[in-house]
């Protein structure tokens, strides 16, 4: 499932790259984190404190300041230069869909690793070797 979940991921930026600006998916490769809050806090019953919290309002902030239509006619140049227009929005819906199967791969590995005792060295270097 971990796998399944990762391999979506892959496929939806896949998909999307090529018609979302680069500046735009750092921005939304960022909504893995308030996806990972949510489903951590919905299906483990995690609890964050106020700080991280605050935190993923100003992810979601910057990711709605960005896709907010410009009423500027420069910002609006500048996003023509960079090669975005607004018809991209469903390829950028896309993109930042394709952050919601990592964020549940990430939910599933805390899951996993509540249940048994992982020494994370071993783990990141088995990890690392098989890709």
């Amino acid at each position: 499932a971990i796998g399944f979940c990762n391999a979506m991921q892959g496929l939806g930026m896949v998909l999307a790259n090529p018609h979302v600006p680069g500046h735009l998916q750092a921005l939304l490769q960022q909504a893995v984190i308030p996806f990972t809050l949510s489903a951590s806090f919905v299906l483990l019953g995690a609890r964050f404190r106020v700080q991280q919290y605050w935190g993923v309002l100003l992810i979601l902030g910057g990711i709605a300041l960005q896709l907010w239509p410009s009423s500027s006619q420069g910002v609006a140049d500048a996003d023509s230069a960079a090669g975005w227009d607004r018809g991209s929005a469903s390829w950028a819906l896309l993109f930042l869909l394709a952050q919601l199967p990592v964020a549940m791969a990430a939910v599933l590995q805390e899951r996993a690793f509540q249940a048994v005792p992982v020494n994370v060295f071993q783990m990141m270097f088995w990890a690392s070797t098989s890709q």
